[in-house]
């Protein structure tokens, strides 16, 4: 075993060299021994000093061939070079010298064939072998035709000596390269178990983890029906509340908005404040109702989307309208700034209302009482806009992006208590969203805010 292994460390390392190469290295180290082996024999034997020179020159030759191979890792130049040798001088020498047909080096040509077979790959074997087997035909013919070119043996003896080692060698040669063929493929049959048992391993790991995912991927699906169970519960609620909410209050606002328009007929101060105080609280408690409708449909999904031309101007008009007598009780100016006549949208007209209708509540809300606001409706080339500017209380840069992130539901109350649902601007951006627009704000602490509207320019196409 310990031979092997140096033959091994010989032949090359299995990391830096293929199976093919290491087997053509091993080739050439026995060539070596044998032609060592060889040169001993016909010393010892005093046979022709033309077979001790040439064992002479194949030893350095295929040292030479080894070093070669192992320092440049070149497998093809070395089976040219190599087997070539061997079969066009190597042979024909020794066939003439040794005793042509009569002489051990019968046993050698079949030698040769096998080490061809083992060593090289297949397009060099596909030439070799034939010009090996037509080499050695060619040899029996010049023998039979010119015998006299043979060199015979000095004795019977030398002979059958000669014959007999050659036969031994020939035999160590070829059980040499059997075992070196084979224990190659051994050892590339372990290291192909060893590649397969870990693909095993990483097969049944695979397998684990994926019953691993598909019991995650189920249990997530069971949480994720009882999320939308639970979701479409919240959503029923709400949606229910905010619908039965509206009608009453409805009714509400319609009394107070009466009896404030009767409050000369009223002699009682106290009873004038209470009445506009419960018309406010009405009027807040049914935009709280409004924004809870809208939500739970924008959270559900169910809030149609109809684009239609729709006139901003117009839409403005009607929103300032519906809050004067909010702006008169709280003494605060309304300006509608008309840039154009005609800011023509194609847009859902009940969510574009909605968002008109949150900002000019708001700056309702947040300015101060003897106050202004300006809204302005200007158009260019490409979108529309709509913006509600006051002079209220403001608010900081930190302030206005913790407002207009949607994942923040930020509310506070107005210059006169007023409250809020924290859903009005969340609305607006979806909304502002869906009609292809979308919602810009700049703000001061202590000047006032300004929130525009973007929405692209109607057009026939």
């Amino acid at each position: 075993m310990q031979i092997l292994n140096n033959i091994k460390y010989i032949t090359g390392d299995p990391e830096h060299f293929n199976l093919q190469h290491r087997l053509l290295n091993a080739s050439i180290f026995a060539v070596i021994i044998l032609n060592i082996i060889a040169l001993i024999t016909n010393v010892i034997l005093q046979l022709f000093w033309g077979i001790t020179v040439l064992n002479i020159v194949t030893i350095f030759l295929f040292i030479a061939l080894l070093i070669y191979s192992r320092r440049t890792k070149k497998q093809h130049v070395v089976e040219v070079i190599a087997l070539s040798f061997l079969i066009l001088i190597f042979t024909p020498i020794m066939w003439f010298v040794n005793g042509g047909s009569n002489s051990s080096f019968q046993y050698y040509i079949p030698f040769i064939i096998i080490g061809i077979h083992v060593s090289t790959t297949v397009k060099a074997r596909k030439v070799l072998i034939p010009m090996m087997i037509a080499v050695s035909i060619l040899l029996i013919i010049a023998e039979y035709l010119h015998p006299e070119w043979v060199i015979p043996y000095s004795s019977r003896f030398v002979r059958y000596t000669d014959l007999i080692s050659g036969f031994f060698i020939s035999l160590t040669g070829i059980y040499i390269f059997a075992n070196i063929y084979f224990n190659q493929i051994v050892e590339a049959n372990k290291k192909l178990q060893l590649k397969n048992d870990h693909l095993t391993r990483i097969k049944e790991d695979l397998l684990a983890y994926q019953q691993k995912i598909k019991k995650q991927n189920l249990e997530l699906e069971e949480n994720n029906i009882k999320l939308e169970e639970l979701t479409n519960t919240k959503n029923m609620f709400l949606s229910i509340i905010s619908h039965d909410l509206r009608s009453p209050f409805n009714s509400l606002l319609g009394l107070t908005e009466l009896l404030i328009l009767n409050k000369d007929k009223v002699n009682d101060p106290e009873t004038i404040r209470l009445l506009n105080s419960i018309h406010e609280s009405a009027e807040q408690a049914y935009k709280l109702v409004l924004n809870l409708l809208e939500w739970s449909r924008l959270q559900s999904e169910r809030l149609e989307y109809s684009p239609e031309r729709v006139n901003l101007s117009t839409l403005v008009k009607n929103n300032i309208e519906l809050v004067k007598i909010q702006a008169k009780n709280k003494k605060i100016d309304i300006i509608f700034n008309n840039g154009s006549s005609t800011c023509l949208v194609y847009a859902d007209k009940n969510m574009i209302n909605t968002v008109v209708r949150n900002f000019i509540s708001n700056a309702m809300k947040y300015t101060r009482s003897g106050g202004r606001i300006d809204i302005y409706c200007t158009c260019n080339e490409t979108e529309c806009e709509v913006s509600v500017e006051d002079n209220g209380i403001g608010m900081t840069y930190e302030m206005l992006q913790q407002i207009l992130n949607t994942d923040n539901k930020i509310s506070t109350k107005g210059t006169a208590g007023e409250l809020g649902t924290g859903l009005g601007l969340v609305l607006c951006k979806e909304f502002a969203r869906r009609n292809k627009g979308r919602i810009s704000a700049k703000s001061e602490l202590g000047k006032g805010s300004i929130f525009t509207l973007h929405l692209p320019l109607h057009s026939e196409n």
